[in-house]
């Protein structure tokens, strides 16, 4: 019986978290779209990703908020662009495929 109780305790404890990481996302979404339109709701899990109270804090405070938007910008074009091909002859001839078209 004990251990059923402590699933329940844990399985009560996770649908409060994600019930908070929710609340945290729908307050933070707007804000955050109002500064990157196109790319709100990336950068809005980006931000959920962090602790709880840091979130807390750029819901409060609007120049910390503007910081870790640009950051994690930042982190999207640095991705972004390691992932784009560098356009050579050998990346061109590397993207074809012999099954094209078929």
């Amino acid at each position: 019986m004990g251990q059923r109780f402590d699933v329940v305790v844990v399985f009560s404890w996770l649908l409060s978290e994600l019930s908070l990481l929710q609340m945290l996302g729908e307050s933070l979404y707007p804000l955050v779209e109002q500064l990157e339109r196109d790319h709100a709701a990336k950068v809005t899990g980006m931000l959920l990703e962090m602790d709880q109270t840091e979130v807390l804090h750029l819901l409060e405070s609007p120049d910390s908020l503007k910081a870790k938007v640009a950051e994690a910008m930042e982190v999207l074009r640095n991705v972004a662009q390691h992932q784009q091909p560098n356009n050579t002859p050998t990346d061109q001839l590397s993207a074809l495929s012999l099954n094209d078209n078929l």
